[in-house]
């Protein structure tokens, strides 16, 4: 249920930053967006976990930064400035490349095994790609045709 309604509010607040793109400025939506996004996780966090529980030394603070900043920030700004100059279609189809990327690089930096379900469910994702962006391109072409043939 917590899948469904996360793909439902990703889908409206993507069509939402479309339509406001031209408005506001990306990074301002991004921090918003983190701002917004970490007290929630902030609070959530706080109810299951002990602050005491976490290591605070060199290596959990450097490691935190770079998720922050160029795993998460960056890479929402990035996806927002796309999406107003592309299709916010095609562009989030890409994100499903995500786990394909994670896994290519626990292989290389961390030593896992690639199984045989790992490979299927990569052999899926990008099929997926492909599909939703095989059928963009063609509802493009047809919409195209039906337009000059007015």
């Amino acid at each position: 249920m917590l899948g469904l309604a996360s793909t439902i509010t990703w889908t409206f607040g993507t069509i939402y930053m479309k339509k406001i793109s031209t408005k506001v400025d990306a990074i301002w939506l991004t921090t918003l967006q983190m701002i917004f996004g970490g007290i929630v996780l902030l609070i959530a966090g706080n109810t299951v976990e002990n602050w005491t529980d976490i290591t605070w030394n060199q290596t959990f603070i450097s490691t935190l930064s770079v998720i922050a900043i160029f795993c998460t920030a960056l890479t929402w700004l990035v996806f927002f400035l796309l999406v107003r100059s592309g299709e916010a279609g095609k562009i989030r189809s890409f994100n499903f490349l995500v786990p394909l990327i994670a896994i290519v690089i626990s292989v290389l930096f961390l030593g896992e095994t690639i199984t045989t379900k790992m490979v299927g469910g990569l052999i899926l994702i990008i099929i997926g790609i492909g599909l939703v962006n095989f059928k963009m391109k063609s509802l493009q072409k047809g919409g195209n045709m039906q337009r000059g043939d007015m």
